[in-house]
């Protein structure tokens, strides 16, 4: 009689318990694109914190969103530029792959790149995989 009902009462939660795995819903994905849309733009400001690089140079960078997917554009006027290919997203940073396609020298390719809005601002963050040196930058909308 108990291993009946304890059977009955597994059965009964088995079928009421939602699926964890549940793919992203409609709303899901309509949530992340309108997230984005707040890094979306075009932003510049100054980069410090460039251990090979001099203090406060300018740093142009543009983000569009196409098909639902993130890719951007960098410039650092008169020295290099590249795009950003969107990685993923956590913890509030969108992160990109900065790959310099023009002027290389003395640019360093590939690095990471992240970047989240804080406040009214785009907050970019880039880290050379090789030696960890870091750079950042509170950008403004142009």
């Amino acid at each position: 009689m108990i291993k009946t009902a304890l059977a009955a009462l597994v059965a009964s939660a088995v079928t009421v318990a939602p699926a964890a795995t549940a793919a992203p819903t409609h709303a899901d994905r309509t949530d992340h694109a309108r997230a984005a849309k707040g890094v979306t733009g075009s932003w510049k400001g100054a980069v410090y914190g460039d251990a090979g690089g001099p203090v406060g140079y300018t740093a142009k960078v543009r983000i569009t969103q196409r098909h639902g997917k993130l890719r951007g554009t960098i410039t650092y006027p008169g020295i290099c530029s590249g795009t950003w290919k969107f990685r993923g997203k956590k913890g509030g940073w969108y992160t990109f792959r900065e790959v310099i396609t023009r002027g290389p020298s003395p640019c360093v390719s590939p690095v990471s790149a992240k970047a989240k809005r804080v406040g009214a601002k785009l907050k970019v963050v880039w880290r050379e995989p090789q030696t960890g040196d870091t750079a950042s930058m509170k950008a403004r909308r142009t």
